[in-house]
């Protein structure tokens, strides 16, 4: 078989250029307390809540709201002793926080507590506001945020930390009023005044 080749081209090594951007890890979170005179505010001697679990969803449709069934749960965490909470390790995008509907029963947490409606209805949490309450109550979803949009450099530093979102707060309202009536005298004549002490205590929150 005769053949012949003629080299028409070369084809070498290429040398091919990549770029990667650094992203830095951002942080999420606050606190939840007992909004003792439900003004959505936290005011001073107002208490955390220890032991609230909260979750994380990715605000996947971008509707900067909760939507059952489509936004993509990322993660959970509890409060500590002092009621405070924080997701870390997060790359920039849009996330909202819900308080667990699991609080609400009788062994949670925040059992005979509802949502703080003093500043409903309750701001966006992008504002960067701090001890404000940013929750509304979903029947069947617990409380929950709107989206919160995390970028790195941009967060408030009043932690200082420009990677770090911590005015994600939840407030919390409840009491549990007990009555009782009685009176003073066990016999009491026609002409007499009949006197009654009406006592009325909180046990609960």
């Amino acid at each position: 078989v005769d053949g012949q080749v003629a080299l028409i081209s070369l084809v070498g090594r290429a040398n091919k250029q990549l770029d990667f951007t650094a992203a830095p890890r951002l942080s999420l979170g606050d606190h939840v307390w007992i909004d003792a005179n439900d003004n959505g505010l936290r005011d001073s001697g107002e208490v955390g809540v220890a032991g609230v679990q909260l979750n994380l969803y990715q605000d996947t449709n971008l509707d900067n709201q909760y939507t059952n069934g489509v936004d993509a749960l990322l993660g959970a965490t509890t409060t500590d002793d002092n009621g405070d909470y924080l997701f870390a390790d997060l790359f920039p995008g849009r996330y909202v926080v819900q308080v667990a509907p699991t609080n609400f029963l009788s062994t949670g947490s925040l059992a005979g507590l509802r949502s703080s409606i003093g500043n409903d209805p309750a701001p966006d949490p992008d504002n960067d506001q701090n001890n404000d309450d940013n929750g509304t109550a979903i029947a069947g979803a617990g409380v929950v945020s709107q989206a919160i949009m995390l970028a790195g450099g941009t967060e408030p530093v009043t932690d200082g930390n420009s990677n770090s979102n911590r005015t994600v707060d939840f407030g919390f309202f409840g009491f549990d009023l007990v009555l009782d009536k009685s009176v003073e005298q066990g016999e009491i004549a026609p002409t007499e005044t009949l006197n009654y002490t009406v006592t009325i205590s909180n046990t609960g929150p």
